[in-house]
């Protein structure tokens, strides 16, 4: 038993040093720290990684044997197609030559490893962009540090500015003129700012205006371009109570521009217009039938007993919607994506907790899953729940890649069978 005189400094001491722990990890309230000190943070970094006398030591890896993380962005240059770049949730940005074979890391030196998507330029598949922050907005999801810009597919990198978005849901690259790109900004996780909703340059990133703004709490997550015509662009707007999980606001909608994004029309013709009838909303447009377009609501928040996900599908560019599926998709809450498959206009993907595949335009979904050959040696038998991009192909349909909780998956039958990179 321990002395009397020894015993009770250390129970003064708990007294005093536990609540003064428990009081540091409580959550703390108040603005985001400023982005110019959050790059002084990151050049103070670099200057001591230059003077450390440890520079020379080289480090070997002795664990966890299998390390991986959430996958969050896919992208594919259009000229090759084993090329592929992929995007961790906190673990930087990645590159393969020779299909998935091997890796190389890109982003090791830059200040920041939480990505939220990446880009290829189908111009110049030289020019790669990738914004930072991750898109899934759980509690636990890391901020970044702008938008970066590659001329050389992804060995240097430049900073183009947009620091203070923290959360980048899309990186949208003009298809004929790489100058031209736009960036949907989700803003700060748990507090209002300016710095965000739908951002454009058409100087490569030299200067930024802002075209689709409604306040500091109401967030740009997705946007795509019409097939053939570059003016045509949807863009999908999501308002949060930024303090806890309830999503939710009438400024939840989506927008159509036919002149590039100079000017922007709410969509209405059938969509829900209420207050709180939306979170967050992803949106495709058909690529073998321009005029289709559908769009995913996830509203399982507002309807904890029975959760239901709204699926609309426009047959005129959004002018008129009908609803086409209203059950539980598993969409996510804090995350959601809907694809179409390029050669089928009624072939569709929901990707969220769960993912399903739709043969009848929306009507009735199968859950995918399908057989799993590893690359490395692996325990699991099923694919992975919680994907968060995928990436079809558009000259080889068959050929799908999803990016999930477990990593990346690749299929060549139309997500019936995997292959775990």
């Amino acid at each position: 038993m321990m002395p009397k005189q020894i015993l009770i400094p250390f129970v003064l001491l708990g007294l005093f040093v536990f609540p003064c722990w428990s009081q540091q990890e409580r959550p703390r309230s108040g603005p985001a720290t400023d982005a110019r000190a959050r790059w002084q943070s990151w050049k103070l970094h670099r200057e001591m990684k230059e003077a450390t006398p440890f520079s020379a030591l080289n480090w070997q890896l002795v664990g966890p044997e299998m390390c991986g993380g959430r996958i969050e962005s896919i992208a594919c240059p259009a000229n090759s197609p084993s090329t592929i770049y992929v995007g961790a949730g906190s673990g930087g940005l990645w590159k393969t030559v020779n299909n998935g074979i091997s890796w190389r890391p890109l982003f090791d030196d830059q200040p920041t490893q939480a990505i939220g998507d990446v880009a290829v330029s189908q111009s110049n598949p030289q020019i790669v962009w990738v914004g930072t922050g991750e898109v899934l907005m759980a509690r636990s999801s890391l901020a970044g540090m702008g938008v970066f810009k590659s001329q050389d597919g992804g060995n240097t990198w430049k900073a183009m500015g947009l620091a203070d978005t923290h959360h980048i849901g899309r990186v949208l690259i003009h298809p004929q003129n790489p100058e031209i790109v736009y960036v949907a900004a989700i803003g700060h996780r748990h507090s209002g700012n300016e710095n965000r909703g739908l951002f454009k340059t058409e100087d490569g990133g030299s200067s930024w205006k802002k075209c689709l703004y409604h306040g500091n709490n109401v967030s740009a997550i997705d946007i795509v371009m019409e097939p053939g015509d570059p003016q045509t662009l949807y863009v999908t707007t999501w308002q949060r109570d930024l303090k806890g999980q309830k999503h939710e606001g009438g400024q939840s909608a989506i927008y159509r521009s036919r002149d590039g994004g100079e000017n922007w029309t709410r969509l209405g013709g059938g969509l829900p217009t209420s207050q709180g009838s939306s979170g967050r909303i992803a949106i495709d447009v058909a690529p073998s039938e321009p005029r289709r377009v559908y769009a995913l609501l996830d509203n399982a928040v507002f309807e904890k007993e029975k959760p239901r996900d709204l699926l609309f599908r426009s047959e005129d560019r959004g002018q008129h919607w009908t609803l086409v599926n209203e059950g539980d998709l598993k969409t996510g809450w804090d995350w959601c994506e809907i694809r179409v498959s390029p050669d089928n206009p009624r072939e569709i993907y929901s990707i969220g907790q769960k993912s399903f595949r739709s043969l009848d335009g929306g009507r009735s979904f199968e859950e995918i899953g399908g057989g799993i050959v590893h690359l490395h040696e692996h325990g699991s038998r099923m694919l992975p729940l919680d994907t968060h991009s995928m990436w079809i192909d558009p000259r080889n349909p068959d050929r799908v890649l999803f990016g999930n909780d477990g990593g990346l998956y690749l299929s060549y039958d139309r997500c019936r069978n995997w292959l775990h990179l």
